[in-house]
């Protein structure tokens, strides 16, 4: 990746964007520059201003129709049917673009024609169709598995799943929500009939697994609701409910022994126990974007867990299991750890602890809105912020920490299975993590109840919040460039569904207020970050339909300012700011970016020393949206 992985000072990164990437363009003048769509369509210094007027109509009639397409709603994919009904799939075209028709009714064929391959709820699906089973198994655990949570020891897992020895039912619906999950990560142009009726498969036998209270169950929830989720039902919650439920039943968030009578997927009792550990902070993980997605607080508290750290994923395949501490429900890791642990924790660890950082900050802006909603007094004083803001510091020494210990023994023979990994995808786990980090920080400076600040203070959280949008979108760039439009090339960046969410939130803070010039000045550097973060942001729109919806949010907000900027400098106007956020999440109250007096946030933000007229800033009306 092109950036330097060491952090200086470990606030954020050191990062190196070039000023002539293919974001930017040099035209000459404000009215002839506009973001491109790709670097082969960017504008050069050698377009005649006839050329680039005509490219810039071009591009303004492409994203318009792109913004004023429809949007899917969370209702537009029927909700699930109860698990005693047979499902009715919805007759509209699902978010990859596929026409789906009810099974009741005109796909009787489709249905036919794949239950021909013999996918039922009492056939093994290995022995239904190995070719299938094995390219969306292998999807699974190469985009999910392996990229995010890392539940399962993929070639363990993948040996018992794929060998033809007696499954139960339970194990076999595993497979089949698994399936339903890697459609979503498939390139198969019959994912989406593929991915209905592997659901619809463990739909028919939901009722009758669930009661059963067993690991299976919890991983029939947790990956059907996510199914389901990529789809836009809002079933999906009700689901991950149920898993959270079935999971405390089960008291997966303490130790247990690992003497077990019976365990399942062919596992030893130790990689039965590492698995229901890795099981638990999946699902907490889970719980975190699912509260950043609807504003809500966690179901799972920090306080409730008493198990051990997930070792590295070698480990975890060879059934070498160390003793590794506790989770601590402060830091997530011990402040005691050593490098010898260090040497043996996953990555998992690293994802769990950013995450549990974003549930705190939603966490306690939700206590304070409810408290001043019945009148009682909550105080989330300066040292509550600052601590969360320690967290945040201390996570990125920790982590670089235990990436140097990595590296100082990768030379060694007797330790490269503990490196290879690491070194083979330590830019692109480094990078996803960090979209995490500056999106922690983002939300800390701008989730602050502000009318308890001082202007100094409110100065403070606005800077902090830019800087840290500003490094998301340079670091959102350098993984567009480098990946492009590959969308084999699939990361926890590229494809988790909370790097939406951050690279909506920059766009939102960098276009909150600013200065005219720096919009439409030749070769722009913030218009080149938003446009190349809003074409990351475009690949997510193949998974997610959350995405669908961000992604038309990011170019209608981006297309708006460019157009107001041009009508500022004709009015000769330096500075402007925007109305309303792009989605409201939070009262305005608790949105310093958006909640303050404009003219306030925009003195503070650029560091204005002087009182601005009416005459100086052009107000640009943007419509708020409620999620």
């Amino acid at each position: 990746m092109g950036y330097d992985q060491s952090r200086q000072g470990h606030r954020s990164p050191k990062l190196h964007t070039s000023t002539n990437s293919p974001g930017g363009m040099h035209a000459n003048s404000p009215k002839d520059y506009f973001y491109s769509r790709k670097s082969s369509l960017a504008l050069t210094e050698a377009s005649t201003p006839t050329d680039v007027a005509h490219q810039i109509s071009s591009k303004l009639a492409e994203v318009t129709n792109e913004v004023s397409s429809p949007i899917m709603s969370e209702n537009h994919v029927s909700d699930a049917p109860t698990p005693s009904k047979r499902q009715r799939v919805n007759t509209e075209a699902p978010h990859d673009g596929r026409k789906v028709t009810s099974f009741d009714a005109a796909s009787s064929a489709t249905r036919n024609e794949i239950y021909t391959e013999g996918f039922a709820p009492h056939t093994d699906p290995v022995l239904a169709n190995d070719r299938l089973t094995r390219h969306y198994l292998n999807a699974f655990m190469e985009h999910v598995n392996t990229s995010t949570f890392e539940i399962f020891p993929p070639e363990r897992f993948m040996g018992w799943a794929l060998n033809h020895s007696p499954k139960s039912l339970c194990d076999r619906l595993v497979l089949y929500a698994m399936m339903a999950f890697g459609t979503i990560h498939s390139t198969d142009r019959d994912r989406a009939s593929h991915r209905m009726v592997y659901k619809e498969i463990v739909y028919r036998e939901l009722d009758q697994v669930e009661s059963r209270y067993c690991l299976q169950t919890v991983h029939i929830l947790h990956f059907l609701a996510f199914a389901e989720f990529a789809d836009g039902n809002p079933k999906a919650f009700s689901l991950f409910a149920r898993c959270v439920g079935a999971m405390a039943v089960m008291q997966l968030n303490i130790e247990q022994s690992s003497q077990q009578e019976e365990t399942p997927y062919g596992f030893s009792p130790t990689v039965y126990a590492e698995c229901r550990r890795r099981t638990y902070y999946a699902i907490s993980c889970t719980d975190t974007f699912s509260c950043i997605s609807k504003g809500d607080p966690k179901m799972l508290q920090n306080s409730d867990i008493f198990l051990r750290l997930p070792c590295a994923r070698q480990l975890y395949e060879e059934d070498r299991i160390p003793e590794l501490p506790v989770f601590d429900q402060d830091y997530v890791i011990p402040k005691s750890v050593t490098q010898q642990d260090y040497f043996v924790m996953g990555d998992m660890v690293w994802l769990l602890q950013i995450a549990t950082i974003c549930s705190e900050i939603q966490l306690n802006v939700w206590r304070h809105q409810q408290c001043i909603k019945v009148g009682r007094r909550y105080v989330l004083d300066r040292s509550t912020r600052q601590k969360l803001k320690e967290k945040l510091d201390w996570w990125s020494d920790a982590y670089e920490d235990a990436m140097r210990a990595k590296e100082s023994r990768s030379d060694k023979e007797s330790d490269k299975h503990l490196n290879n990994r690491y070194d083979s995808d330590r830019s692109r786990k480094f990078a996803g993590l960090d979209v995490l980090y500056h999106y922690a920080h983002m939300e800390l400076n701008r989730r602050v109840h502000h009318g308890d600040l001082s202007e100094r203070e409110i100065m403070s959280h606005a800077r902090s919040a830019n800087v840290h949008a500003v490094e998301l979108l340079k670091l959102a760039q350098q993984i567009q460039q480098r990946d492009g439009y590959n969308v084999r090339d699939h990361t926890i960046v590229t494809r988790g569904v909370l790097t939406g969410y951050a690279i909506h939130t920059a766009i939102d803070i960098v276009t909150a207020a600013g200065k005219t010039v720096d919009i439409l000045e030749p070769a722009s550097k913030i218009m080149s970050l938003m446009y190349s973060s809003s074409q990351l942001l475009e690949q997510l729109t193949n998974w997610w339909i959350s995405a669908r919806q961000q992604h038309a949010f990011v170019k209608e907000r981006i297309q708006l300012v460019w157009q107001k900027a041009q009508v500022a400098l004709s009015e000769q106007r330096p500075y402007f700011y925007c109305s309303h956020p792009m989605v409201q999440v939070v009262d305005t109250d608790f949105d310093l970016i958006y909640g303050t007096n404009r003219k306030q946030y925009l003195r503070a933000a650029y560091s204005i020393t002087t009182t601005l007229s009416d005459f100086e800033v052009y107000n640009i009306n943007t419509a708020m949206k409620k999620v």
